[in-house]
């Protein structure tokens, strides 16, 4: 018993044995710094992508509540009113012309009638 106890104990000593254990330690140490840095990132990139699910969720809400709103009668005739320049029956249509178009010098009775109408005045009117 006391051999074995000798030759583990000159094993121990060995300088061979002593590198080898140096070696097994930093490669294990660096292994496990790239493990700590991976899974940092893949940490990092786990919150990103919850912050960008998040966006996205409530830019979902907005649009999904923009559809909703776009498919009502209260919308469609807002945007005929609007664009389109109509009235319910019953209304009387008044037409405020811009600041800038006064400032101009231009008619405002111009914009009382539609486009086409005017082009036709322009061409095959008599102006003499």
């Amino acid at each position: 018993m006391g051999k074995k106890k000798s030759i583990l104990g000159k094993l121990l000593q060995s300088k061979v044995i002593f590198a080898i254990l140096i070696i097994i330690t930093v490669i294990s140490c660096f292994r496990l710094s790239r493990e700590i840095s991976r899974r940092m990132k893949i940490s990092n990139e786990i919150q990103e992508l919850r912050t960008q699910t998040a966006q996205l969720q409530s830019q979902r809400d907005s649009l999904s509540q923009l559809i909703q709103r776009l498919g009502t009668n209260a919308y469609v005739e807002e945007e005929l009113r609007k664009k389109l320049n109509r009235a319910k029956e019953g209304e009387t249509l008044i037409i405020i012309p811009d600041q800038a178009a006064a400032d101009d010098g231009l008619q405002t009775s111009q914009y009382a009638y539609p486009i086409p109408y005017r082009w036709w005045k322009y061409f095959f009117a008599d102006n003499s």
